[in-house]
């Protein structure tokens, strides 16, 4: 048996649970963040047990949770035993005051259980987990819980019936909206209601005349009186004051010109706060150490890119460090797909680097797709289900996607076949700077100079006679105008061509690492095969594009380590949509 993750963040995430497990001593993390943490859509009892191993207390709790509740009694048994041990956390802390009000919950939960008991036994196995479920509602539903106050001093919360015989200057009045006062005409009688006007039986009618009775005899000595209804309508249209405020406010008053009534909306302020209207970090002490270790360490191109977007998110993902948060879904996401993609390539095509491509290397690669896909989506995607439902159709996807790419690899060597030529794989997934550091001296305040090292993968790098292509795989969709370049500069200043900067620093970490002049660099998109691959277009008159790109490149991380410069917003509100600091920023 599984139980599905939201089910269990519901039940582990539940405030008595919660209480439960604070109460209980403990040395590791906590184990429920941890659990949740793992990834995983459905969970097995073992998974479950396995991180509150060291917790026999909790143990103890969770065992009648997750238990196989195979018939109504059992069932009946398991939520006795987890409110007695729920109770006997609670009631260590009743004394001084608190849980008070839970106790009382328990207290009253646990005279429903034994009444359930009681009808369970006496309708044995006809009544199935369904019918105890509905049957636990209904009777939970007619529970009202006690509240007990001092009736001489202090606010007094009652309901209409509970007024009688009693007389108030200031009376608020909560929900005043028709439909609640007077209550909705809902006859819980199996006898129609002609049937019980022509016998004199009560009727809608007559239980409005009571509550009507009751509203016009607590305001009769009453000299503040305040009616609050909500404006919102609900499912049903709802919204709507009751018919009690409309007769004071245009009959009542004619009739009494002692009476005041004034009405006022209430609606919660929108929280702007203008000062926080535009963020921008400066550059301390310790946002310098922390650029002079990546310095150090290397800047990738992605990192340069987000720079260039957006220079707050660069501090807020690079300077600060903060990761996107994990989130679980019921499906794998675009990342964990590119990921699961990404990383059945390199392993498919690992064993030919360095060789000339043939048919029958394709062949085997193309045989070996389904099961390279689904080792890779399962480590990616922290061993989930992939056999129903989204995450099927998204292996299916891949398994086409991987299959037209090796269909169109072979026409691609056909062709290069036919004019002597052969394809060579030099490298998949290939660090650069790993063997010797490829740095740049950069120009830094106070005319100092400071070394800054660069660094990146490339998907892949390969050969067709004398051309050298590194190419970036993506699995979402690419325009050809965001590879196209008509001045270098728009690499500084336009969004749009994000994508060609980071295919050109791979270029660049190439020429540099193997001392060779800029290659092709490009993408293949796997939603747009036919396209093939799309390389970036530079700008006409380039005499020398390693020059070029080591200059921009230098004036992107001098504007990173200017002191007078800050981390500050971008203006291009179209990345924001896709941001997840975007609620930090307001954006």
């Amino acid at each position: 048996m599984r139980f599905y993750f939201r089910q269990v963040a519901a039940v582990l995430k539940h405030p008595y649970i919660q209480q439960f497990l604070l109460n209980q001593p403990r040395e590791a993390d906590d184990p429920v963040s941890a659990l949740l943490g793992e990834g995983k859509v459905f969970f097995l009892k073992d998974d479950i047990f396995g991180y509150f191993s060291d917790h026999p207390a909790a143990a103890d709790l969770l065992n009648p949770v997750f238990d196989n509740w195979i018939d109504a009694a059992k069932a009946v048994d398991n939520m006795t035993v987890i409110v007695n041990l729920l109770a006997g956390t609670m009631t260590t802390d009743a004394e001084s005051g608190h849980h008070k009000m839970d106790m009382e919950y328990l207290y009253q939960f646990s005279l429903i259980l034994n009444r359930l008991k009681w009808l369970v036994n006496r309708a044995g196995e006809e009544l199935s987990l369904r019918g105890l479920h509905q049957l636990m509602k209904s009777v939970a539903s007619s529970t009202q819980l006690p509240f007990t106050g001092e009736p001489l001093k202090g606010v007094q919360i009652m309901g209409m019936l509970e007024t009688r015989a009693l007389d108030f200057k200031n009376i608020i009045m909560l929900s005043v909206n028709e439909g609640v006062l007077p209550a909705a005409k809902n006859a819980n009688s199996f006898v129609p209601f002609d049937i019980r006007r022509e016998f004199d039986l009560p009727v809608y009618s007559d239980r409005d005349a009571v509550f009507a009775y009751h509203f016009y005899r607590l305001m009769q000595r009453c000299e503040n009186l305040h009616l609050v209804y909500n404006t919102t309508p609900d499912d049903l249209g709802g919204g709507e004051k009751s018919r009690f405020i409309l007769q004071i406010e245009h009959e009542l008053t004619r009739i009494n010109p002692n009476i005041k009534f004034n009405e006022q909306f209430y609606t919660p302020p929108a929280r702007f706060d203008p000062v926080a209207g535009e963020i921008a970090v400066e550059k301390t002490a310790a946002i310098t150490r922390r650029l002079e270790a990546m310095a150090q360490y290397g800047f990738s191109p992605t990192a340069l890119s987000t720079y260039v977007t957006c220079p707050l998110k660069f501090y807020f993902t690079y300077v600060l460090q903060i990761s996107e948060e994990s989130i679980t879904e019921d499906a794998m996401d675009a990342p964990t797909f590119g990921t699961g993609i990404h990383n059945a390539l390199q392993e498919l095509y690992e064993p030919f680097v360095n060789q000339p491509l043939t048919d029958n290397m394709l062949d085997r690669i193309a045989g070996e797709t389904a099961q390279a896909l689904h080792r890779n989506f399962l480590k990616a995607y922290n061993n989930n289900d992939l056999s129903y439902g989204r995450n099927l159709l998204m292996v299916k996807v891949a398994e086409s996607f991987l299959r037209r790419f090796v269909r169109t690899e072979k026409e691609q060597l056909e062709t290069l076949q036919k004019e002597g030529k052969q394809l060579i794989v030099k490298a998949v997934e290939y660090n650069f700077a790993t063997v010797s550091p490829i740095t740049l001296t950069i120009k830094i305040s106070g005319n100092k100079t400071m070394e800054v090292r660069l660094r990146g993968k490339a998907d892949r790098i390969d050969q067709t006679g004398e051309m050298v292509r590194v190419v970036d795989f993506k699995t979402g969709g690419v325009d050809k105008k965001e590879l196209k370049l008509n001045e270098w500069d728009e690499l500084l200043n336009d969004p749009v061509k994000i994508k060609s900067l980071q295919l050109l620093v791979y270029a660049y970490l190439y020429a540099r690492e193997f001392n060779a002049s800029l290659p092709e660099t490009g993408i293949i998109s796997f939603r747009h095969l036919n396209s093939g691959f799309m390389g970036v277009f530079l700008p006409a008159k380039t005499s020398d594009p390693v020059l070029e790109i080591e200059h921009i490149l230098k004036q992107i991380l001098q504007d990173v380590f200017d002191d007078s410069k800050t981390f500050s917003q971008t203006d291009d509100l179209k990345p924001c949509q896709v941001c997840p600091f975007s609620r930090t920023c307001g954006r």
